[in-house]
């Protein structure tokens, strides 16, 4: 983390120290996730490494993926907006469109829509016309009980998105 997110010689530092004990090929999905950022921070740093190149592939890749699942976000929310439901972009979504200036620094494994429970069988409606649907969960079972034990549920298209 001090690599990614400090500055001057402690981000040097912790950069030669992690280097050093660790396996790029093999790191967990946790820290792939924070090669972007590293990248970034590194080069601002004037760090040289070979391991640099990797890194802006994985930002590269963030990137292109994050402006996909936004792009097709859009008309979603547009949708929710249009039928009066009041929505709130959560995580990930959120972190990218108000504080990141790059959408390749974070990535996003989901768009996180939050609705007042008052109005998510209406949102749910909303989904479902846009052919979005919950999985192997059927409409009908989301009801006044699913929606006081639950915080969410996620729903995707057909190619699972």
């Amino acid at each position: 983390m001090q690599a990614a997110l400090a500055r001057g010689s402690k981000a040097v530092t912790a950069w030669d120290a992690w280097q050093s004990s660790v396996d790029i090929d093999k790191l967990d999905r946790n820290s792939q996730r924070l090669l972007p950022l590293l990248h970034q921070n590194l080069r601002g740093q004037g760090v040289d490494s070979p391991l640099l190149s990797r890194f802006q592939g994985v930002h590269r890749a963030t990137w292109f993926k994050n402006q996909m699942m936004l792009h097709r976000a859009a008309p979603i929310l547009a949708r929710l907006h249009e039928a009066g439901i009041r929505t709130m972009v959560l995580k990930g979504t959120a972190l990218n469109l108000l504080y990141y200036t790059d959408y390749g620094l974070r990535s996003m494994d989901d768009v996180d829509i939050l609705v007042p429970t008052e109005e998510a069988p209406a949102a749910i409606d909303v989904l479902a016309a846009s052919g979005l649907g919950p999985g192997q969960k059927p409409l009908k079972a989301f009801d006044e009980r699913y929606f006081a034990l639950r915080h969410g549920h996620g729903f995707a298209d057909a190619a699972g998105r």
